[in-house]
């Protein structure tokens, strides 16, 4: 999963750099583009700030993968076996809950 977070960051991150390169080129060869290097720069600047979001995003995502990873392995390892819920589980409560009420229940 941040495989494409860093993917999106550097396809933003290329498009910044373009979009800034754009805003030194003449626009007299090309009448369609903005007159305006300013309107180049700012979007540089959004997709810049939008690349670093998203490595950001892809650096969280891989720290958590590798914990979860690593806790997998360690569980195995270790051969911890689930100990059932003491209430029963019911539809819906296959990891243990605090909040099932079971033990609210039986009061």
């Amino acid at each position: 999963m941040s495989r494409y977070f860093y993917l999106s960051a550097g396809a933003l991150l290329l498009s910044a750099v373009v979009a800034f390169g754009m805003s030194f080129r003449v626009s007299a060869y090309q009448p369609d583009l903005p007159s305006g290097g300013s309107l180049w720069r700012t979007a540089s600047l959004f997709m810049l700030v939008g690349a670093l979001v998203a490595a950001f995003f892809g650096v969280l995502m891989a720290m958590f993968e590798q914990v979860e990873r690593r806790s997998e392995e360690r569980r195995r390892r270790e051969g911890a076996t689930v100990i059932p819920f003491p209430g029963g589980a019911r539809a819906g409560q296959e990891k243990y809950s605090p909040r099932d009420g079971s033990s609210r229940d039986r009061g």
